[in-house]
């Protein structure tokens, strides 16, 4: 789901329409959200970035990212989500993001 009301989304859709001449697709968007949040995570913290993670909280285009660790040496799981509706008038409503814990971190 892309909210085209929201002011990074229009940002990314008329910088993306400019550049190639044509609407971006549901990849140029996931695309763009995973290279910004990763990139500028090693801009911000260096090559370590992996540990800043859970404490990294970015605003994207369609996706949710809200990394927890795994295991002390494993990596990491992300727990966000966006919940979309799609009701039977064909509307389709954006009902928020979800950030939630892995099952061991709910006890």
């Amino acid at each position: 789901f892309i909210d085209y009301t929201r002011p990074q989304v229009r940002r990314f859709v008329g910088q993306y329409r400019e550049k190639y001449s044509t609407e971006p697709t549901q990849y140029s968007f996931q695309g763009f959200d995973v290279a910004y949040y990763f990139m500028s995570a090693l801009y911000r913290y260096g090559k370590d970035f992996r540990n800043c993670l859970p404490n990294y909280p970015m605003e994207l285009t369609q996706m949710n990212f809200n990394f927890n660790r795994v295991t002390q040496m494993g990596g990491f799981s992300n727990c966000g989500l966006f919940i979309t509706s799609y009701e039977r008038n064909f509307d389709v409503l954006s009902l928020g993001a979800y950030g939630g814990k892995l099952p061991e971190q709910q006890k």
